[in-house]
């Protein structure tokens, strides 16, 4: 696997070479000014090639005719090469070392050999803001949170789940509701539901059972992302029974609603559900900066579309519904995860009686 990144003006990855901005604005010079601050790209110990290699790649650069491809290009392209050895484990066979490589032409870029790593993604940022660019990874703009997130997952590798924690992740595989939202500020949340309830913190793994079947709603929020999951999970988005009892249930446009208020704050807003006892209920919807995109509804083997600015048909089933939030956020049990294995608390709500009473109802 390799992976490529791009410094750039831009903050999406598909704007880099089409819009204005996408060219660096460094000369070959200034380039090689700012490299040198970085010994990691310099060092020949640290590189697989001979010395007048190393200098024909590192030191000279490439002109257009020396490289497939590049017979367009209307600058020199250099290309600094070093062995990640340093970043990742050690290895027994040179034949398993990856090497990355970072090169300049008319935009920097870089390539990474294997799965991301934090040691060479937090390289890779620290030259960004040397450059003063952004750091882009195919459709995604690298942030402190987005390091953060990959520097605990790497940390929570080496860190076992107990048998009650295994436990909490089987459980929401059986069946989970849940809201996805791109923040830690659960009170901005409840402001825009028009309520604040009394919030309290728990271990996930004493109450699961209550919060995947009885009257707990539960908060995870982990670098940034935060889910509210749970049985009674829909039903967040009505303060009280009298405004619950004027709408029309949570696939209306009330959801719409909500998720568009929700998505103005925080950018995204979605909710989802699955149920593998009842694989004929299964749902999606979201929405992005104020505006609904879509929303796909199954119960009884029955099926129906709400299409905002998406006009296109999903099929929805547990494995796109979690495929489409990971693409949006983060999935649950990403999250509660790495919450567990940092052993960080979970916060929860009592739902109201007549959440209970009157889903029963429905």
């Amino acid at each position: 696997m390799s992976i490529s990144l791009k410094f750039s003006r831009q903050l999406k990855y598909a704007d880099h070479n089409t819009k204005e901005g996408g060219n660096s604005g460094l000369s070959e010079s200034e380039f090689l000014t700012i490299m040198k601050e970085f010994p990691q790209f310099t060092c020949k110990s640290d590189t697989i090639f001979s010395e007048d290699e190393y200098l024909k790649f590192a030191n000279v650069g490439l002109k257009d005719k020396d490289i497939p491809g590049f017979k367009n290009a209307s600058k020199t392209i250099f290309i600094l090469n070093y062995n990640d050895e340093k970043a990742r484990k050690k290895f027994t066979k040179e034949s398993d070392w990856n090497y990355t490589q970072i090169q300049y032409s008319k935009w920097i870029s870089a390539s990474v050999a294997g799965k991301e790593n934090y040691l060479e993604f937090k390289l890779f940022y620290d030259m960004a803001k040397r450059f003063n660019l952004n750091l882009l990874t195919y459709d995604t703009i690298i942030t402190d949170s987005y390091l953060e997130d990959l520097r605990i997952k790497e940390q929570n590798r080496g860190i076992k789940l107990t048998k009650e924690q295994r436990k909490v992740l089987e459980s929401i595989e059986d069946q989970c509701r849940w809201w996805y939202l791109p923040t830690e500020n659960i009170t901005e949340v409840f402001d825009i539901l028009g309520f604040q309830p009394r919030i309290q913190d728990g271990d996930i793994t004493t109450i699961i059972d209550d919060v995947q079947r009885e009257n707990k709603v539960a908060f995870a929020t982990f670098t940034g992302h935060t889910i509210i999951f749970g049985f009674n999970a829909p039903y967040i988005s009505y303060p009280d029974l009298q405004t619950y009892l004027t709408k029309e249930g949570l696939q209306t446009p009330h959801l719409q609603d909500v998720l568009n208020k929700l998505s103005k704050a925080f950018g995204t807003a979605a909710y989802f559900e699955y149920n593998n006892d009842d694989e004929q209920i299964a749902s999606l919807a979201w929405s992005s900066k104020g505006k609904f995109v879509y929303g796909r509804f199954t119960s009884e083997g029955e099926g129906y579309d709400i299409f905002g600015t998406q006009k296109k048909t999903m099929e929805v089933n547990q494995k796109s519904i979690i495929k489409t939030a990971k693409k949006l956020g983060m999935a649950p049990e990403d999250i509660i995860t790495s919450i567990m294995k940092q052993k960080m608390p979970i916060r929860y709500i009592e739902q109201p009686h007549w959440c209970i009473e009157s889903r029963l109802k429905r």
